[in-house]
């Protein structure tokens, strides 16, 4: 999806090119989306969400592509605003969290491609998702009503917890103590976790914005998904179903691709794999044939 200006009506150009640029996010035309992103920004718009949107656009570019300096840009477009000395507190843990997708993405493709399940999961036991937790932790602190921040904590703190079961989660640590000693201190914050995240979840659908209130239905289910009863989920996976169906109706796919991208990783990883992968079958199955992008 392209857009065409009348160039020099700056007092035109911006705000229009703000909507077009987000619309092309939304439809997953990213290439597009970036090239609108980097004008605004040439063109002096220095808005939050620019930079947030250009960051996600080079997270998801170097997921494709695989090139370091897409994953650089990224980095430099939250480095900018973290920089700035009265940086709201939501915004501050907004960029946190971001920034712990991005170290996740990069823990990522340390075992992509590897067919054999155990050696994905000894794989897997890197310092990057140690820190990614740590940068997600801190976001959801900052902000406690952001529920996009708690339940991305959620999910990497329960994938560490899972792996801390492997032979090599001590090798993350300087001793099998410290190594007993996070993984005691994990399971007790993600007790308590998993409530103040409900609570985020539940303020978000209640007084969130309309992009709010769709990603807390999609975070409700993600949350049910990690904390119900593991064995009635697995006899059962059209309980969870029917709230992920609920969440993701008449939302653009890069809403389902994103609910279905998280699923991929726990079944990846281990991380109650059998319910993920019923519901992803699921969830594809169900998906609303593509129609062309609008223009």
């Amino acid at each position: 999806m392209r857009y065409f200006v009348i160039r020099g009506f700056v007092s035109f150009e911006r705000p229009g090119l703000h909507l077009v640029a987000f619309a092309q996010q939304a439809i997953e035309d990213f290439e597009a989306a970036r090239d609108s992103l980097e004008r605004l920004l040439r063109l002096g718009d220095c808005q939050t969400g620019v930079r947030f949107a250009l960051a996600n656009i080079y997270e998801r570019s170097y997921r494709r592509s695989g090139k370091p300096e897409l994953m650089d840009r990224a980095e430099r477009a939250l480095d900018e605003v973290l920089q700035r000395p009265d940086l709201p507190a939501s915004e501050h843990a907004e960029a946190l969290a971001l920034r712990g997708r991005n170290l996740k993405t990069l823990w990522r493709k340390g075992f992509e491609g590897i067919a054999d399940a155990g050696d994905r999961r000894a794989r897997a036991c890197k310092r990057q998702l140690l820190d990614s937790w740590q940068a997600y932790r801190e976001s959801f602190q900052r902000d406690l009503n952001s529920f996009y921040c708690g339940i991305a904590c959620l999910q990497v703190g329960h994938t560490l917890l899972s792996l801390s079961g492997e032979r090599r989660w001590k090798a993350m640590f300087r001793s099998p103590r410290e190594a007993a000693r996070q993984r005691s201190e994990l399971q007790d914050e993600l007790r308590t976790l998993r409530h103040v995240v409900a609570a985020a979840i539940e303020r978000g659908l209640a007084h969130g914005s309309e992009s709010d209130r769709c990603w807390a239905r999609i975070s409700r289910a993600d949350l049910r998904f990690l904390t119900g009863n593991e064995a009635e989920l697995h006899a059962d996976p059209s309980i969870l179903l029917d709230d992920y169906e609920h969440a993701l109706l008449g939302l653009e796919p890069f809403y389902r691709g994103a609910a279905i991208g998280q699923l991929q990783l726990f079944v990846a990883i281990g991380v109650r794999a059998a319910i993920a992968e019923a519901l992803i079958a699921a969830l594809r199955r169900d998906e609303p044939p593509t129609a062309s992008p609008p223009h």
